[in-house]
């Protein structure tokens, strides 16, 4: 009788980053096709099969047999991954706020320095012509008086029609002997900038809007991953062959690789997590209250042992 058989060796998903468990997961995906492709390759070396049978894709339909390993469970892993990894468009709206804040204030203070130039234009002429220019110019502009307060996106409007009668033909001549031409362009340019970022964000955010969430995500991935771990060792120690124990042998190198380095990088500090899934530190947790049971997120297991 042998007892000495290949166990999938056990990992703390919930501590890696989420770029650590994409990967993780997807080396899973890949062990996995990588087996079908080795499944497929058998198949069509053997004589005793019809050679239209032997020449479909049977992974592609069935999975992986040998670890029993259904097809639909390996796109829903796929399908999960593809969903997380749309989700980095969230992480992009917010940095994409914080230049908006950035433009936002530059286009305020430039939007200030035309406005107040404009308001003490009157020291700069002697002219009569001159001074009515600029007395229009001053009527023109007082629509826009503390446009800095006004909400963003009617601002990116206001400042669009400002810049519009800035530039009005009669205008330009004392425009330009003012000297704030660069401002009034640099003004534009940035209100255009904003606007451009202000849209992105708009399309990001109702994109992001449509699909589950990373915590939701990673739970369902958890949850499939536990079940391809359980179907490859049920297989093997059932049903074992060289091609079932080398699956297993391969993903055991994969968890302890991910293993080290996590404890090469140390805890995550944006998991708030302090221990290291070591051996020496097993992924444990005992509640306050041992009469009450820990919520948990599926199975997620401990490390390896």
């Amino acid at each position: 009788m042998n007892l000495e058989y290949e166990k999938v060796e056990t990992l703390s998903l919930k501590r890696l980053t989420n770029a650590e468990f994409i990967y993780f997961i997807t080396r899973v995906v890949e062990l996995l096709v990588a087996m079908q492709e080795k499944e497929d390759e058998g198949d069509d070396g053997e004589e005793d099969l019809p050679s239209v049978q032997s020449a479909e894709p049977r992974a592609a339909a069935d999975g992986v047999p040998a670890l029993y390993i259904p097809q639909e469970m390996i796109d829903a892993v796929k399908e999960a991954l593809a969903k997380m990894q749309n989700l980095t468009k969230e992480s992009r709206a917010n940095a994409i706020t914080k230049q908006l804040e950035i433009i936002d204030r530059r286009r305020d203070s430039l939007a200030a320095f035309v406005l107040e130039a404009i308001k003490r234009a009157a020291d700069m002429f002697s002219e009569a012509e001159e001074l009515a220019l600029v007395l229009a110019l001053q009527t023109a502009m007082k629509p826009y008086a503390g446009i800095g307060k006004d909400p963003q996106k009617q601002e990116t409007v206001n400042i669009r029609g400002m810049v519009a009668d800035i530039r009005k033909p009669q205008f330009a001549p004392i425009i330009t002997s003012m000297g704030i031409e660069t401002q009034v362009n640099l003004l534009e340019e940035e209100n255009e900038r904003f606007a451009q970022l202000a849209s992105q964000r708009s399309q990001d955010d109702s994109d992001t809007k449509k699909l589950e969430t990373n915590k939701e995500l990673r739970a369902q991935l958890t949850t499939l991953y536990n079940a391809i771990a359980d179907h490859a060792f049920a297989a093997n120690l059932l049903h074992g062959t060289e091609e079932t124990a080398n699956f297993i042998k391969d993903l055991n190198s994969h968890i302890e690789d991910t293993v080290e380095d996590y404890n090469r990088r140390g805890p995550n500090e944006s998991t708030g997590e302090d221990e290291k899934p070591t051996e020496e530190n097993p992924d444990t947790e005992t509640p306050e209250n041992p009469d009450e049971e820990t919520p948990e997120e599926p199975d997620d297991r401990p490390v390896v042992q």
